[in-house]
Parts: C-alpha cells; sequence; structure tokens
C-alpha cells in the first residue's frame, strides 16, 4: 500500500475581517495593525505609506512585529499626512501578490447608523436595531430622541454603548418620530428617522371582536343552509304522499 501526504504552502494573503479604515487625530500616535495568514507562518513584513504626493519606505523603528502581525505607529503632524498605509509580507513560498491597504483620514463625527429595524412595536412599547458605521476613529456612543411626529415634542432621550434602542410606557395612540444618531467627540452624524404609530389596546380589541364575529357568521352559514334543505326536503315528501293519496 502507497501512502501519499500533501503538504499545502501558500504566500502570505491578508486576514478578512480586520479594521480597513482608521480616524486619527493629528499630534496623536494611533497603531495601525496587519495580519495576515500564511504556511509556513514565518513571514516578515515591510510598511509603505503614500499620500497624493509621493511613496516612502517606512523604517523598521516604529515597528513591531509578532508571528502574523505586524503593528506600526502612525503620528499625522500636518494635513498633508494622511493617507494610506501599505503592508507587505513575505514568506519561504514568496511576496503577498495583493498588500494589505488601510487608509488613514483624519478623525471626525461618525458615519450615520444603518440597516435599523422595528424589532417590536405595541400599544406602548417600540423597540429597535441598528449597525453602527465607521466611528470616526474615536469611541462613539448612540442617541435616540423620541417625539411626537406632530409637534416635535420631545419624550425620550436614551444614550446607549450599542445602536439597541428599547423604549417602553408610551403613550398610546400617538404617532411617533424615532431618530437615531451616533455621536463622539467630534460630533454628530446625520440621523436616521423612523416613523411609528402606536395602536390603543381598545383598537385591537375591538379589530379581534370583529374578526371572531365575522368567524361566527362565516361557521354559521353552511349550518343554516343544511336545515333549509332539510325542511324543503320534508315538504316535497309531504306533497307526494298527498298525490299519491288523492290519485287512489
Amino acid at each position: 500500500m502507497c501512502v501519499t501526504s500533501a503538504l499545502s504552502a501558500d504566500a502570505p494573503v491578508c486576514r478578512p475581517g480586520q479594521p480597513r479604515r482608521y480616524g486619527v487625530t493629528r499630534s496623536q500616535s494611533t497603531p495601525v495593525t496587519c495580519q495576515v495568514d500564511a504556511d509556513p507562518p514565518q513571514v516578515t513584513f515591510a510598511w509603505r505609506f503614500n499620500t497624493s504626493l509621493e511613496t516612502l519606505d517606512l523604517t523598521n523603528s516604529a515597528v513591531t512585529s509578532d508571528g502574523l502581525t505586524s503593528t506600526i505607529s502612525f503620528l499625522p503632524r500636518a494635513d498633508q499626512d494622511y493617507g494610506q498605509m501599505i503592508c507587505m509580507a513575505t514568506n519561504s513560498i514568496g511576496r503577498m501578490v495583493r498588500p494589505c491597504v488601510f487608509n488613514v483620514v483624519a478623525a471626525g463625527r461618525p458615519e450615520p447608523l444603518h440597516d435599523c429595524l422595528v424589532l417590536n412595536q405595541s400599544s406602548e412599547s417600540l423597540s429597535v436595531r441598528c449597525k453602527a458605521g465607521f466611528d470616526g476613529g474615536m469611541a462613539q456612543r448612540f442617541v435616540a430622541e423620541l417625539r411626537e411626529a406632530a409637534g416635535r415634542r420631545l419624550l425620550r432621550n436614551l444614550t446607549q454603548a450599542e445602536p439597541d434602542f428599547s423604549v417602553r410606557h408610551l403613550p398610546a395612540g400617538l404617532r411617533l418620530r424615532l431618530e437615531l444618531y451616533a455621536e463622539n467627540d467630534r460630533g454628530r452624524s446625520e440621523p436616521v428617522t423612523i416613523d411609528g404609530l402606536t395602536l390603543q389596546a381598545a383598537e385591537k380589541r375591538v379589530s379581534n371582536d370583529a374578526g371572531s364575529t365575522q368567524l361566527q357568521e362565516v361557521s354559521m352559514t353552511p349550518v343554516i343552509g343544511v336545515l333549509i334543505g332539510g325542511v324543503l326536503s320534508l315538504l316535497l315528501i309531504a306533497v307526494g304522499v298527498v298525490a299519491c293519496l288523492r290519485s287512489r
């Protein structure tokens, strides 16, 4: 019997799922991390910085590498210092075909929330879940402002660490307007607006009662038809009997 073993070997590739955009404040050092997958895992890293004016090879003095991860400290001092950090890795198989590219932008306001979904809407509560956008390079928090749709009177104001909002004990029967934001120390994102209408509990009961009345009427219709058919059959039989007796 012949036994063969297949050994796979690959040049480095960018590891999926890592951040590709960094918001950086001027004169503040920020670590930019590059992660790759490779077999064999012994790799060497090289960094370049690309702006609209030039491309620079970065020295190893600001780079720390450990296994399949390399981190470089980025310190912008002027507006033109923002651009693209390019990470290249090489192992014994070869150099990576596509480098890892990281966009370094000036820290600013966060991006708006997106993919917001109303999870629950009852006569007195409302729950909404969203996805966060880019944080602008700073820690962000999430704000929900619940207002009357007509007069824009503020009813509730919530601040959350995650973009999940649940508002309870709402006044019944009001048309509501929910405005959702992300904010950081640089400012607030553009709002995402959700309009909703809470129903009064009495309206729900009336609706249910009407539905069951219609159901009773529909279910009674076949019974009435059977009774009418039976009566007609008896009448026809009686007429037939009388006709037979008279013919005799």
